[in-house]
């Protein structure tokens, strides 16, 4: 059989945490992961074997971090790990989209010393922002909430203000202000959640309607 045509598809290659080297979470859509996350390629070969001789990150939105490589055996495979980060380029071109989760493929180029031709890998990627802002922003209200209105009536019982500041300081005295801030928030929150959905689910489903295309160019 020509070199070409053996196998060169890897038994396993996905992507695990750093710290742990736990694999991080599955779904339909791919592997999920964060903007900031240290994760790493982790490419499995039946046996005691020094295959794949090189890996290249070709496409995606993360890159090798260094030269570095991790082999270890481990139930009769070969486990070789690859550190990963992510790429300036990208986070500095989608800096304004970070509220939203954005879907992409990584193309690992896999190459063999053996005559195979290299093989690359894809594995569809989620990365999900962190959107700590609305939590924080919901706490703050709270907080806000309860102590504003307070020490607005406060400072209002012991006079010698201005008209303006007197008219400002009744409007903070209502707890209906920070209520109202509380929704505005929470609407906000839901708003870019459901829309993050809406955006995933329309990419998805515009690349199987490629995938489906390409196969039946390919028959």
């Amino acid at each position: 059989m020509p070199v070409c045509l053996q196998p060169r598809a890897p038994r396993r290659c996905r992507i695990v945490r750093a710290e742990d080297k736990r694999p991080v979470r599955q779904s339909h859509l791919g592997s999920h992961l964060r903007p900031h996350g240290h994760y790493q390629l982790e490419i499995a070969v039946d046996g005691d074997s020094d295959e794949p001789r090189a890996m290249s990150v070709v496409a995606g939105p993360l890159r090798r971090a260094n030269d570095q490589e991790q082999r270890l055996t481990q139930d009769g495979w070969t486990v070789t790990r690859y550190d990963l980060q992510y790429s300036r380029n990208e986070d500095s071109a989608r800096a304004a989209g970070c509220w939203w989760s954005r879907l992409e493929p990584l193309v690992a180029r896999l190459e063999y010393g053996d005559g195979r031709d290299d093989y690359e890998h894809t594995l569809w990627l989620l990365v999900t922002p962190r959107r700590l802002w609305a939590l924080l922003a919901l706490i703050s209200s709270a907080v806000l909430y309860g102590l504003v209105p307070w020490l607005s009536r406060r400072i209002l019982e012991e006079g010698n203000l201005s008209a303006a500041w007197s008219r400002v300081l009744q409007v903070l005295a209502r707890p209906a202000v920070w209520q109202g801030l509380m929704v505005v928030i929470l609407v906000v929150w839901l708003a870019v959640l459901v829309s993050d959905r809406v955006q995933l689910w329309l990419r998805a489903s515009r690349l199987r309607r490629e995938i489906c295309r390409e196969v039946r160019r390919s028959r």
